[in-house]
């Protein structure tokens, strides 16, 4: 979904951490990832990123990406595969 009306990806993980009540901080904390990904991107997070992130929330990649500018990245980029 390269069109432009998708959710920019870093708003979609700040509206899981508001969801669940996970402060930045404690996001820091516990995936030992920078808080970086929480703000607009120059470059979109990595398939091992994206993973990790889907573990951290309990939910599947394509229910993390589904709708945001990073669908296109996870479902069809080649590199890292």
């Amino acid at each position: 979904m390269r069109s432009g009306n998708a959710q920019p990806f870093h708003e979609r993980l700040r509206q899981l951490l508001r969801e669940r009540g996970i402060s930045h901080n404690q996001y820091e904390r516990e995936t030992g990832m920078s808080r970086a990904v929480l703000y607009p991107l120059k470059h979109r997070p990595t398939r091992s990123k994206l993973m990790a992130l889907a573990y951290y929330f309990g939910i599947t990649v394509e229910e993390l990406v589904e709708g945001t500018d990073a669908f296109y990245d996870w479902n069809y980029r080649e590199c890292e595969r």
